[in-house]
């Protein structure tokens, strides 16, 4: 009996002991450690069993973090303004640290349309313009409208900038050149008109940089052209270079620097190819070795030594080559058809774009490249579109404009480097004859209206 009272008693205190340090550990933790929280106030979600900083992605409305949108655009943000405002994912860190991803937007087309939820390097091979981490409801894209008619007939454009934008042209009377004008815009959107002389019309501009412009074009008499003209800008004013015999009209001029320039045109008491080199200080006539004379209607190049000369003769269109020695006949082109080729450019000497008119198939003409690739029109375009200049500023990224000579509706179709497409122009645009831009989203395109009072237009694609 004495023994077994011993038993429980050796049990009893066994236990106590037991449940005094279980007790005494469990008191003691109860009062000086409390259950782990997030700072947003949910459970800790890290496997660190303390009052740690959230090491979740929880909504810290309080806590600036990187707030990551649908665009996988970043900004620092707490977790209210990014639920609210940027209707976004909240993280931990800041955008320096954290990357939401590639981000996206809306990409403007050169034809006006809008493409969303892009990445900016898409949007720049489509030749488009990215506007950010915007929606293409939020956004208003650039668009083709007419910026000014003008009181001459335009037929060429070029600039060295975005304010510094030049397009020449002349009036005319019963269809024989009254006067020569260029127009001037210092990126104001305002064009300033000055006139040349009486009987003149400028077919071509060009300029190795804003004070070093050049306008040619040819002196009429009695609606006959007697004297190729050309002008040169210094910056502060136009002088006249005389009237050159060599050529009756000049149409197209080019140069792959101040010292290095070349015009092209046609000589109608020779018939014969007009081709005259600046050296800056003065102008000579080249010889033209390729056997063949077309009329030359523009001219382009890469280099000093590698220039390119495109027009037609007898219905045949040609394109004539410069390698710093001698002019030669650069391709077979379209021998054996009735064409002609009116504009010449390139995004670099392994792509060039020749354009102008099938008359005898018909329908508008494109070739790329030299070796007779000849570039379908597009569905919508009208047989008898003449395309008269070709300009871009890649390979992704080219304009062709020209008129239709059945009905005088301008046109222009554009190239995104797949395929060409017709672009949508104001109403009332007839025929276009020049295109130029400072950028994908600031382009020109110049020639006449069906207006009497206004018969030039100045079209302009951009914001």
């Amino acid at each position: 009996m004495k023994c077994e009272r011993w038993f429980l008693m050796l049990l009893l205190t066994v236990a106590l002991l037991a449940g005094a340090t279980a007790c005494g550990s469990s008191s003691s933790s109860s009062s000086s450690h409390q259950p782990a929280v997030d700072d947003d106030g949910s459970p800790d979600d890290d496997d660190n069993d303390d009052a740690s900083p959230d090491d979740d992605d929880d909504n810290d409305s309080a806590v600036s973090g990187a707030c990551c949108d649908r665009y996988d655009a970043c900004y620092n943000a707490t977790g209210a303004d990014c639920s609210n405002i940027y209707d976004g994912s909240w993280h931990t860190g800041d955008c320096a640290s954290y990357n939401c991803g590639t981000e996206t937007g809306a990409c403007c087309l050169p034809g006006g349309n809008c493409n969303d939820m892009i990445t900016q390097s898409s949007c720049t091979a489509a030749a488009g313009v990215w506007t950010g981490d915007n929606a293409c409801q939020y956004v208003t894209c650039p668009s083709w409208s007419v910026q000014t008619d003008t009181a001459a007939v335009l037929f060429s454009v070029w600039g060295s900038s975005a304010s510094d934008v030049w397009a020449v042209g002349g009036t005319q009377s019963s269809g024989d050149p009254t006067a020569g004008y260029w127009y001037h815009n210092d990126g104001s959107g305002s064009w300033t008109s000055t006139k040349t002389l009486d009987a003149e019309m400028l077919y071509g501009v060009w300029g190795s940089s804003f004070s070093d412009v050049y306008a040619v074009g040819a002196q009429y008499t009695s609606g006959a052209a007697t004297a190729g003209v050309l002008w040169h800008y210094n910056g502060s004013a136009w002088s006249d270079e005389g009237p050159t015999t060599d050529a009756d009209l000049l149409y197209g001029v080019w140069g792959s620097s101040a010292s290095d320039v070349f015009v092209v045109g046609w000589d109608t008491t020779t018939s014969a190819s007009v081709i005259l080199h600046g050296n800056g200080a003065g102008w000579s006539p080249m010889t033209n070795a390729s056997g063949f004379e077309p009329e030359l209607y523009s001219v382009w190049g890469t280099a000093a030594t590698d220039v390119y000369a495109a027009g037609y003769g007898g219905d045949i269109g040609y394109l004539l080559h410069y390698d710093g020695t001698s002019w030669t006949k650069a391709t077979k082109t379209i021998a054996g058809y009735t064409a002609q080729m009116y504009g010449v450019w390139g995004s670099s000497a392994s792509d060039l774009f020749i354009v102008g008119y099938w008359s005898s198939i018909p329908e508008p003409l494109i070739i790329h490249g030299l070796s007779d690739i000849f570039v379908s029109i597009p569905a919508g375009t009208s047989d008898n579109v003449a395309l008269e200049s070709v300009w871009g500023t890649s390979v992704s990224n080219i304009y062709a404009v020209g008129n239709d000579y059945t009905t005088s509706a301008g046109e222009i179709l554009h190239c995104n480097g797949t395929a060409w497409s017709p672009l949508t122009l104001p109403s009332g645009t007839n025929g276009l004859y020049g295109v130029w831009g400072s950028s994908a989203a600031d382009v020109y395109a110049v020639g006449y209206s069906n207006s009497s009072a206004s018969p030039g237009v100045i079209l302009h694609y951009g914001s």
